[in-house]
């Protein structure tokens, strides 16, 4: 996460807003001050028996060894944290983006929320406690425990948004990528299509579309096994993103087809562009367990006509494009643009599968 520069009107807007919604005012932040020496005093007994009752957890001790995460270190930090930002009432941006790290990192982490919402429950208590043992002015005793309730509001708030945030933004990537080639799904490749296609309708960009089928796949998972298909996919997929230009579009269309979308690209540059792809292919190598593969490929290539209100006729030529290029003896770019179809790759390669 890239850190907050406090100098930024958008930061100062949003701590000045949460503040205001938390009922942060100045006379909580004198209390937060005045109590900030009685926590001192007692902030190390108090993080101990925190962190036993957390290892107590068998859940939680696990995460603590999976993760290599020295309690003693988190002591440190939440030391810090309490004395030198949350106590010491420092309501700044860099709080605000501390904040939002300790947020991802018990995501990354897999610290679910309730085990740091029992935290901080822990520790509001036991310094509850302490205010209440050690002044004796109980109207003050009381007045400083709602403050500190206030701030540890804001706090865990702070934590928990972020934590919900990381978690829903992991599910959207989950519903847009495919989890074994790591490029969009066919769900993701249609979000980018719907955000673009009206450059195509207002002539602002020709935006070329590539359907590529890999030759004889059942082949491949037939005779190696499907974990040998897999790397097989993995290799095509990560090929690719390699040969392509860093704005075009790359994704898992269903199986072993994959579809390229090539915006700022006329048909007869696509077409080339697709049969380049193929040859580089064609020259590869796919080493998998001592064992050495090479396939084929064919693509059929279509455009995004102007007067078209979706992609999908774009879609449909491209399929039926690629059904050509299978039937010209696969390892073929053919383009639905031209009539009839042809291959340029049948052109400028010598020596194809056809």
């Amino acid at each position: 996460m890239e850190p907050y520069n406090h100098t930024r009107e958008a930061d100062k807007a949003e701590i000045k807003q949460l503040l205001k919604t938390f009922g942060i005012n100045n006379s909580v932040i004198a209390d937060l001050r005045l109590a900030r020496p009685i926590l001192e005093k007692h902030i190390d007994r108090l993080l101990e028996d925190f962190y036993g009752s957390i290892l107590a957890d068998p859940a939680m001790s696990q995460v603590f060894q999976k993760h290599g995460i020295s309690h003693t270190r988190a002591k440190t930090m939440q030391r810090i944290h309490w004395l030198d930002w949350v106590f010491a009432a420092e309501f700044n941006a860099h709080y605000l983006a501390r904040c939002k790290r300790i947020g991802q990192v018990h995501q990354e982490h897999g610290i679910l929320p309730v085990y740091y919402l029992f935290g901080y429950q822990f520790v509001s208590q036991a310094v509850k406690n302490l205010i209440f043992k050690t002044c004796g002015d109980a109207n003050l005793a009381q007045r400083l425990s709602q403050s500190i309730e206030k701030a540890i509001f804001l706090d865990i708030n702070l934590a928990i948004s972020v934590y919900c945030s990381e978690v829903s933004a992991g599910w959207r990537r989950t519903s847009l990528y495919d989890p074994l080639t790591n490029i969009l799904n066919r769900r993701g490749t249609t979000e980018k299509l719907d955000d673009i296609q009206s450059l195509a309708i207002d002539g602002k960009s020709t935006i070329s579309l590539g359907l590529m089928d890999i030759d004889h796949f059942k082949m491949v998972n037939d005779n190696f096994g499907h974990d040998t298909g897999d790397q097989v996919l993995k290799f095509v997929a990560k090929l690719i993103e390699e040969n392509l230009r860093d704005n075009d579009i790359v994704g898992r269309w269903g199986g072993e087809e994959f579809i390229i979308v090539m915006p700022d690209t006329c048909p007869d540059n696509a077409l080339l562009t697709c049969s380049r792809l193929l040859e580089t292919l064609e020259n590869s190598v796919i080493e998998v367990e001592g064992q050495s593969l090479s396939v084929t490929a064919s693509i059929g290539v279509s455009s995004i006509h102007s007067h078209e209100a979706s992609f999908n006729p774009a879609l449909n030529r491209a399929d039926i494009a690629l059904y050509q290029a299978k039937d010209a003896g696969r390892n073929h770019a053919m383009s639905s643009e031209k009539n009839p179809a042809r291959s340029i790759i049948g052109e400028q390669i010598a020596g194809g599968n056809a």
